[in-house]
């Protein structure tokens, strides 16, 4: 699962690689689509009652403190979640955009629609 926020140009990045290769039925998305300051950070959320789907938070920061408990870094996008062992695996765009090239190389060809 992909989790991105509108306004992450990296992000966007990530995700405009995700379309161009046909990844939408294997790497499903997650867009956050707005943002709220607490004591000086901008913490990447939901507006209103939408909510994340696989647990139902509104807030990213609670995706990353479920993929590992106590995290205190930076939660930032895009994030590449693993729904098999319910972690975070990949935290920047470059690498996630070098895991979509990976997955091309592993499974041998180009994930274009058909």
């Amino acid at each position: 699962m992909l989790y991105i926020h509108r306004g992450c140009p990296w992000a966007h990045r990530a995700n405009i690689v995700r379309s161009l290769k046909g990844l939408e039925d294997v790497v499903r998305l997650v867009t956050f689509n707005h943002s709220e300051k607490s004591e000086g950070k901008v913490l990447w959320c939901f507006e209103g009652e939408e909510r994340e789907p696989l647990y139902g938070f509104k807030y990213l920061k609670d995706v990353y403190k479920k993929g590992e408990p106590g995290f205190d870094g930076r939660f930032t996008v895009p994030m590449l979640w693993d729904t098999k062992t319910g972690k975070y695996r990949l935290t920047s765009e470059k690498v996630v955009v070098d895991f979509v090239y990976l997955l091309i190389h592993l499974y041998g060809f180009a994930f274009l629609p058909p």
